[in-house]
């Protein structure tokens, strides 16, 4: 797979997600607390990933997005500001874009993305980026 900067998902993404995102929960995020105990070992091109007991719900850690680490491995939230404001998140055929009646709202906008049932959806009511960081880390 190649990300959108050209870079090829690497091992070292999915180490990096796995371990120090999820694992270590570098970013304080709830819902990750549960995956702490687990273990993760990288060996060459192949990970373990060792749960401390057996469930259904293991299966949940691997549908987390596969996060880049030549991107986010030293990102502070200062950086997110500052790459969001030079870079809006964009793909070939959708934008996010302001949402013309609510000033704290925005659209992510794929009314041209011919593979989604989706036309747009809605991110709302974040009116900082401090109020964002703060929202994460609230769990909500």
């Amino acid at each position: 797979m190649i990300r959108s900067d050209g870079t090829p998902v690497s091992i070292e993404d999915v180490y990096f997600t796995y371990d120090s995102i999820i694992r270590q929960n570098k970013r304080a995020i709830k819902n990750l607390e549960a995956y702490k105990n687990i273990k993760i070992e990288k060996n060459g091109a192949k990970l373990k990933v060792i749960f401390p007991s057996p469930s259904t719900d293991n299966k949940v850690f691997f549908t987390n997005y596969i996060l880049p680490k030549h991107v986010l491995g030293e990102a502070t939230l200062q950086d997110y500001i500052n790459k969001f404001s030079m870079e809006p998140i964009y793909t070939n055929c959708a934008n996010i874009v302001s949402q013309t009646t609510d000033q704290y709202s925005l659209i992510f906008n794929l009314i041209n993305c011919k593979d989604t049932n989706l036309n747009f959806y809605q991110i709302k009511n974040i009116q900082s980026f401090e109020e964002f960081e703060t929202s994460i880390q609230d769990g909500k």
